[in-house]
């Protein structure tokens, strides 16, 4: 998960910079940020993590 959130914060403002940059028109910095946020969402939400049965520290006595 850490590693796609990382991806995303790197990439948005890149790539928010370069539509900018391309267009010339502001707003469009704000596109990626408005298409990676819900893909971060869909992208956790499919994550499957599977419970970690770790013993109890009285139970290893």
């Amino acid at each position: 998960m850490f590693a796609i959130g990382y991806l995303c914060a790197i990439v948005t403002p890149v790539l928010g910079g370069l539509l900018w940059d391309a267009t010339g028109i502001a707003s469009t910095a704000f596109v990626p940020a408005g298409l990676f946020g819900p893909l971060m969402v869909m992208m956790a939400a499919g994550l499957r993590l599977a419970p970690v049965n770790n013993p109890s520290p009285a139970s290893r006595r």
